[in-house]
């Protein structure tokens, strides 16, 4: 005779369905407070069982010019293809922090990196990958000082009012 849980109203331990793999998102811009937060989800999150972490980076696109033969354009493509270059060294950058997550002991098969254009600003492209990741955790960080956060809606700030049923860790 199998023993049925009240707790489970009733349903057989092995009838219980596996929960979801908690969603960790983790915006990174190559600075000393987004290898905080990243240290942050390290120690919080490598002894959870079930997780996936999604690093995230939006970047500013260089522009799209039409260049006709000419030495201003030729320094106008000159200076697009380094901003291409750099912008494609700093994915390389992003999906190396892989590794700093794999070595503390996540799954490398449940770490994803998105590396997109910014389409609007960066609070509302944050709350846009979450919301389509269907992340349970947002990690961002705070940059210290700087007086005129005091005056102006800082992403974190924008980030937490707009996520519902999220948490959001902001690391300082």
């Amino acid at each position: 005779m199998q023993a049925r849980s009240p707790a489970l109203g009733g349903i057989e331990a092995k009838e219980v369905v596996k929960v979801m793999a908690i969603q960790i998102l983790l915006p990174f811009n190559f600075t000393l407070q987004d290898e905080k937060a990243l240290d942050f989800v390290i120690r919080m999150f490598s002894r959870v069982p079930d997780k996936e972490v999604t690093l995230y980076n939006a970047y500013t696109p260089p522009p799209v010019v039409d260049t006709t033969p000419g030495t201003v354009m030729k320094n106008m493509q000159a200076n697009i293809r380094a901003l291409q270059q750099r912008n494609q060294e700093k994915e390389a950058r992003l999906k190396g922090k892989v590794e700093a997550l794999v070595e503390a002991g996540f799954d490398r098969g449940r770490i994803q990196t998105v590396y997109q254009p910014r389409k609007r600003d960066v609070a509302s492209d944050i709350v846009e990958v979450a919301r389509a990741r269907k992340c349970e955790v947002v990690v961002l960080n705070r940059k210290p000082g700087k007086v005129s956060r005091f005056f102006t809606a800082s992403t974190h700030t924008r980030v937490i009012a707009a996520m519902d049923n999220t948490t959001v860790c902001v690391v300082s």
